[in-house]
């Protein structure tokens, strides 16, 4: 880790990259990467949240502020909602031809995109499969229909076409 530090009073801007527990992970608009906190015992700190720190002691921070976000994505139940990401431009929804995949799972995570306005795109690994990836493809052909990108690769032979 590398960052500036002078007498606790630096004040910089970042990115949240990690989440762990109430410690957070920044990159600074330099390139650095603090070890942060929050002041105080607010919560609902998210990867890709942009925010001011001030640099408390070499390699580390507190979180001043977190500017307001672009987007959120988030999971919820009846009695709590759980924080993903921030900031999100774009989703990359991958399945598998083997195992079969959930389409339910799909169909949630392009509603979630769609309530945030980010760009989604379907990846159908596993193509070296040719039997299940052809019943797969046809499945996720009506996704394609409507508009959503279908890429199809093969993790273990070929990754270009992402």
């Amino acid at each position: 880790m590398n960052a500036s530090f002078s007498n606790g009073d630096s004040q910089q801007t970042g990115q949240i990259i990690a989440v762990y527990g109430r410690h957070y992970t920044v990159e600074t608009s330099k390139g650095n990467l603090l070890s942060c906190v929050m002041r105080g015992k607010k919560g609902g700190v998210a990867c890709g949240d942009h925010a001011t720190i001030k640099t408390t002691a070499p390699g580390q921070g507190v979180i001043e502020t977190i500017e307001p976000r672009k987007t959120l994505l988030y999971r919820s139940d009846a009695f709590k909602k759980k924080i993903i990401a921030a900031n999100v431009s774009q989703i990359i929804i991958v399945v598998a031809a083997v195992p079969s995949y959930s389409e339910e799972l799909v169909n949630r995570c392009l509603v979630a995109a769609e309530s945030q306005h980010i760009r989604a795109i379907i990846v159908l690994n596993k193509t070296d499969l040719v039997e299940p990836t052809q019943n797969a493809a046809n499945a996720l052909s009506l996704y394609e229909s409507i508009g959503y990108p279908l890429v199809k690769i093969s993790a273990l032979r070929n990754i270009s076409a992402l």
